[in-house]
């Protein structure tokens, strides 16, 4: 099947959730699956102190901050996510989010993953803890 370019844009009435995911919403802007891309890309929104509970899937991930604040977690890593910085999480890793008091925004996606659909999500019980 032969690339052809793809135009998307931000729709705040076209998001998606999922409580077993937390409670951040998103919407994806490449990689739908009535489409071919070579990646999935999304913008995800959390409200003050939302969530996207801890979680691992074999592909690597991005996130570049364009909202807000908050705390990543990556196997037992804190790190401190703010507007303008860029965040690489390798495949495999277990990891979670928490928006700061402000809500937190950002742009997510995986480079190697042509449908968003097809991330292999695998939540870890929460009662599990990661060690900082």
């Amino acid at each position: 099947m032969s690339m052809t370019h793809l135009i998307n844009q931000l729709n705040p009435e076209a998001v998606d959730s999922n409580p077993a995911f937390g409670n951040c919403v998103w919407q994806t802007l490449l990689g739908n699956d009535d489409e071919h891309s070579a990646l999935s890309l999304g913008y995800a929104t959390f409200p003050p102190h939302g969530t996207l509970h801890r979680h691992q899937h074999d592909d690597a991930e991005f996130y570049f901050c364009t909202k807000g604040s908050g705390i990543v977690t990556i196997d037992g890593k804190i790190i401190q996510l703010t507007s303008g910085m860029a965040l690489f999480i390798p495949g495999g890793a277990l990891h979670e989010v928490i928006a700061g008091t402000d809500g937190l925004e950002f742009v997510y996606g995986f480079s190697n993953q042509p449908y968003f659909s097809q991330v292999n999500y695998q939540f870890v019980a929460q009662d599990t803890h990661c060690v900082a």
